[in-house]
């Protein structure tokens, strides 16, 4: 079962993080709790935060462990409060209405250890066993090759590791589903093909985690992920539902991504696509 999207207001800003991307806001919001804020000054449809809201709820079809996301707005007042105490907002932002603004935020996950720790391999078995599911890191790499994700890649995984006593994997970053291609109208198979430099798939991790685990857990991987897809599908008009309708996902856009999501013929390629990559 999956919810609906909460609407949230902010009520501080924290500070503005620096990445060469979106550089989000991270913010304090009206449930207390810490986001990381993404805004976007492109006219709709607003791709890279439909995307970011679309892929985490299709990761919880997946059963993946993913940050708690929200819609964000703001008031004037907040954003000024900001600037005043510690100066202008980036570039990025001088053409956002804040006021008029639906944002996309995902809640910050605490602890998290650095993936980079574990990205070149698992030592030992008992580094295996620290993880509650291991074999989430292969379905993570699947289901970036379903949506096509250009952002999560050997020298950028945007993965974070979090737990107390086992640890998860969590997926971050979805902005660049769909190839980066920038209106759902231009998304065609064709177009999806993930280069091998872009598959997150394509580390030591993958070979260690094979090496570890049971021969009969890999082979029901396959099912399981085309399972997943399934739940995806099925949830795939409420999904849909969560995202503003400001940001112009029209209907012909949506049945565009429906149109490629449910390809047969690539459910079933990209389902034991990371068996490859195991040996």
């Amino acid at each position: 079962m999956i919810d609906s999207i909460k609407s949230l207001n902010a009520i501080a800003v924290i500070s503005e993080t620096n990445t060469k991307g979106s550089s989000p806001l991270f913010v304090i919001a009206e449930d207390d709790q810490e986001y990381f804020v993404k805004a976007s000054s492109v006219q709709p449809p607003k791709m890279e935060l439909i995307n970011e809201l679309i892929c985490s709820y299709f990761l919880k079809c997946w059963n993946i462990q993913t940050p708690e996301i929200a819609l964000i707005k703001f008031d004037k007042q907040v954003v000024d409060a900001y600037t005043k105490e510690k100066g202008p907002l980036s570039w990025k932002y001088k053409s956002i209405d804040f006021e008029k603004e639906i944002c996309f935020a995902s809640r910050q996950i605490k602890p998290v250890i650095e993936f980079e720790k574990y990205i070149k391999g698992l030592g030992k078995k008992q580094d295996f066993h620290l993880f509650r599911r291991p074999l989430d890191f292969l379905k993570i790499g699947v289901f970036d090759i379903w949506v096509a994700n250009k952002d999560r890649k050997p020298e950028n995984p945007n993965i974070l590791v979090s737990g107390f006593g086992k640890f998860d994997f969590n997926p971050i970053d979805h902005a660049a589903a769909w190839g980066y291609l920038s209106h759902p109208m231009d998304i065609t198979i064709p177009k999806l093909h993930l280069e091998e430099k872009f598959r997150i798939l394509n580390v030591p991790l993958s070979k260690s985690i094979a090496k570890f685990a049971k021969i009969s857990e890999l082979k029901e991987l396959q099912l399981e992920i085309h399972e997943n897809i399934l739940t995806t599908l099925k949830y795939l008009d409420f999904i849909f539902e969560q995202v503003p309708k400001e940001w112009g996902l029209s209907d012909k856009g949506k049945n565009k991504i429906r149109h490629v999501l449910a390809d047969n013929g690539r459910i079933l390629s990209i389902s034991n696509s990371y068996l490859s990559y195991l040996k």
